[in-house]
């Protein structure tokens, strides 16, 4: 089995270009649509790498602010797409 890589990206044919090409590598995928569901995915299935676009963040109830995936108390590897 691969590494897992989870896509975080609202525009839909993006994230079909890069699944495409990451399976293509020999990755295993998670894909998101937007931050939330990356958030819930990220916490269910603790990809190796998280892939997410600048404007998909969480907010966070708790101290009001909006972080990115992966700052969430966990060791997972976050990469921002441009």
């Amino acid at each position: 089995m691969g590494k897992k890589i989870l896509v975080v990206e609202d525009e839909r044919n993006i994230v079909d270009i890069l699944t495409f090409n990451l399976q293509r590598e020999g990755y295993d995928t998670l894909e998101a649509l937007d931050g939330a569901a990356g958030l819930r995915l990220a916490l269910d299935q603790d990809p190796d790498l998280i892939l997410l676009a600048p404007r998909e963040a969480v907010h966070d109830p708790v101290d009001g602010v909006h972080r990115p995936l992966g700052m969430q108390g966990s060791d997972q590897q976050v990469a921002g797409l441009c």
